[in-house]
């Protein structure tokens, strides 16, 4: 901690330091940032949640039964995944993946969306990613 006040010079000069901040640096810099802050437009909102509180509580609690679900599938299967914990939770995770469908739907559902092919790519991988998500927290568990 002493190392760090020699280093910036006698007891003085840092408050010269100090008084040049608050009284000349730190008021010029609030008063750019309002200004800034005035002229600039608000935000455009770029996500908006599409269901209303309902249909997401629904969503969120039928989502307990696939949990549920996993957490039998890894207690049978956490055993035969190999040696190494890192490599049985990917291993459990492609499994999900596989199992659900969801490599499958990504690379062939995301051609019906009717979307630049980006965005239906990522649109589809929402669902791929919550799984894989799934399946790596519950074999962290």
């Amino acid at each position: 901690m002493r190392v760090g006040w020699v280093a910036l010079g006698d007891c003085k000069r840092r408050t010269v330091i100090i008084a040049l901040e608050v009284l000349a640096l730190h008021p010029a810099l609030d008063a750019l940032g309002t200004a800034l802050k005035n002229n600039l437009p608000d935000p455009v909102p770029l996500y908006t949640d599409p269901y209303p509180f309902r249909t997401n509580l629904i969503i969120y609690a039928t989502f307990v039964e696939p949990t549920l679900a996993a957490f039998a599938i890894v207690s049978v299967c956490w055993p035969a995944l190999g040696h190494g914990t890192l490599r049985r939770i990917s291993v459990f995770a492609a499994l999900l993946l596989l199992v659900r469908g969801r490599f499958f739907a990504l690379l062939v559902e995301s051609f019906w969306v009717r979307q630049k092919l980006p965005v239906a790519f990522l649109a589809e991988s929402q669902f791929s990613l919550e799984t894989m998500l799934l399946g790596v927290f519950v074999a962290l568990s």
